[in-house]
């Protein structure tokens, strides 16, 4: 095998993950983007930041000793929690958006590994974006799952 990235493996853990996650009952979870039922209220989308950031998943790569192989890798990948309330209460839909995020946290906590495809797997930085629109309160966290591992050979 040639030189292989642990970013796909990862993402397709992070689904997984947040699919079982008890925490998430009733939120959807989407394999980066896609396009929105209007009927959704909250959303949990894996390895895209809701267009809000130049890239969906970004890595730095470092070689790992003197043959450097394999690769040292680290990558952030961006994922959102998006609420829609259909009324114009932002602190409910600000509250169920961080409690997605704390959701994938506590499921990332079981599995730090993400099924062995990562060495260590964490919640990142965020940010938070509010607004009122026609479909009510809307709330959007795009944050960063860390992970670090390395390249396969």
């Amino acid at each position: 095998m040639g030189w292989q990235t642990e970013v796909p493996g990862a993402l397709a853990r992070l689904v997984e993950v947040a699919e079982q996650a008890p925490e998430l009952d009733g939120v959807t979870v989407r394999d980066g983007p896609k396009i929105e039922d209007s009927t959704v209220r909250q959303v949990l989308y894996i390895g895209w930041s809701g267009g809000t950031e130049d890239t969906d998943v970004e890595t730095q790569l470092a070689s790992e000793g003197l043959g450097g192989n394999p690769d040292r890798e680290q990558a952030a990948i961006r994922c959102t929690a998006w609420v829609s309330a259909g009324e114009t209460d932002v602190p409910s839909v600000r509250t169920a958006a961080y409690a997605i995020v704390s959701g994938l946290g506590a499921a990332i906590d079981r599995d730090r590994t993400l099924g062995g495809s990562v060495m260590r797997a964490s919640i990142g930085s965020h940010t938070l974006t509010q607004q009122q629109t026609g479909r009510g309160a809307q709330a959007a966290i795009t944050f960063e799952v860390n992970t670090d591992g390395y390249t396969a050979r």
